[in-house]
């Protein structure tokens, strides 16, 4: 027969810790009725099959944690881990101090020669430098050949009356006549009424005016070919164009005109001012 314990059955706290607050024990379980009786023992026991496991009972509350172990051994160091992906590049730190200068090195050896640089510009001109002391006069030179007789060795002037002369406009490469002489020396001749011939080289004096009856341009022509340095104009209507310059001449036989040398015509005005006859004139003085 078994013998109840009243205290194992109902007290959950663990033991020997400390005292369990167990709850009241329950009420006295009615007496055991009689028990049968034993059956006549065999010559060797009789077990009989196991009966089924029961339901689980309910956990019971947490008990108290116990005290710590001792630390066990290190264990063998893992495998290498795969590396991470790069971080970003960090912001860069602050100059640091520089550093003592250096020994200078030994001069090394003269490299080739290059190729011949660019011209430079050329360089503003220097301040002028201190006179110099006077040097001794050198001999009189000997005495040169006699120059030609001064004064003016040629001359002519040769002159037009309107309105009987140039009755027509004068068109543009169209030379001014001048029928009539008022002097001429044997070097500076006529050829026809608007060209006149220079026999000798030298330079001349050319002086002209014509009276217009419109705006227009007149030129000094040497063989033809109006000079850069002699054209003259008139920008008023019924005025006068005059010019004068002086030529040069490097050839025997050159040849003088008056041309209009623009497309604009005009006409040598007639008795300009007035009811007399005008005169337009042109002069050649032979200076050397």
């Amino acid at each position: 027969m078994m013998i109840y314990n009243q205290r194992e059955q109902h007290c959950i706290c663990p033991a020997p810790i400390k005292p369990c607050p167990c709850p009241p024990p329950p009420p006295p379980r009615p007496p055991f009725p009689p028990a049968p009786p034993e059956p006549i023992p065999v010559p060797y026991p009789v077990v009989g099959p196991t009966g089924p496991t029961g339901p689980m009972g309910p956990m019971g509350p947490q008990g108290v944690q116990g005290y710590q172990g001792t630390q066990g051994p290190i264990g063998p160091t893992g495998p290498q881990g795969i590396p991470g992906p790069d971080g970003a590049i960090g912001p860069t730190g602050p100059q640091g101090v520089p550093g003592a200068v250096g020994a200078t090195g030994a001069v090394g050896p003269t490299g080739p020669q290059g190729p011949q640089g660019v011209a430079g510009a050329t360089g503003a001109v220097g301040p002028t430098g201190p006179q110099g002391p006077q040097g001794v006069a050198g001999a009189t030179g000997a005495v040169g050949p006699t120059g030609p007789a001064g004064g003016i060795s040629e001359y002519a002037s040769f002159y037009a009356l309107a309105p009987n002369d140039n009755p027509t406009a004068i068109a543009q490469n169209t030379a001014v006549e001048f029928p009539n002489t008022s002097a001429s020396t044997t070097g500076i001749t006529r050829l026809t009424n608007s060209t006149f011939n220079l026999a000798d080289t030298g330079t001349y004096l050319i002086m002209f005016k014509v009276n217009t009856n419109t705006a227009g341009q007149l030129g000094i022509a040497v063989n033809g070919a109006v000079q850069p340095n002699a054209t003259f104009g008139n920008a008023a209507d019924y005025g006068i164009i005059e010019g004068k310059t002086i030529i040069t001449t490097t050839a025997a036989n050159t040849v003088l005109s008056i041309v209009n040398p623009i497309a604009t015509a005009f006409t040598v005005t007639p008795s300009a001012g007035g009811t007399e006859a005008t005169v337009s004139d042109f002069t050649i003085i032979k200076l050397a």
